[in-house]
């Protein structure tokens, strides 16, 4: 089977917050892989494709070379669920902001 995707997936066990557009309450959560153009991560909750959620993605801090990397803030789009109950994957798409 030929790979369609447009970037690389790496797999990544990170700390994120996640708030579904315009508001809702926020959950904490652990992302499994990121891409240039999306990210997957795990939910207790079931979002629904075409869902927009705010999501801020916490990566590690390096002690051994002082470095903290900033946290990555996105909007996605659900573009589909895994799993039939919690913990659900969640895939979504980066979308376009207006600044």
């Amino acid at each position: 089977m030929e790979e369609r995707r447009d970037f690389t997936r790496i797999p990544t066990e990170a700390q994120m917050n996640v708030s579904p557009v315009p508001e809702g309450e926020l959950e904490k959560t652990v992302s499994k892989n990121l891409s240039g153009g999306g990210i997957l991560f795990s939910s207790e909750t079931r979002y629904e494709p075409g869902t927009l959620l705010d999501i801020e993605v916490i990566g590690p801090s390096h002690e051994n070379i002082a470095h903290v990397f900033e946290p990555l803030h996105k909007r996605i789009r659900v573009l589909r669920v895994e799993k039939d109950r919690p913990p659900y994957d969640i895939a979504g798409e980066f979308v376009q902001t207006e600044s």
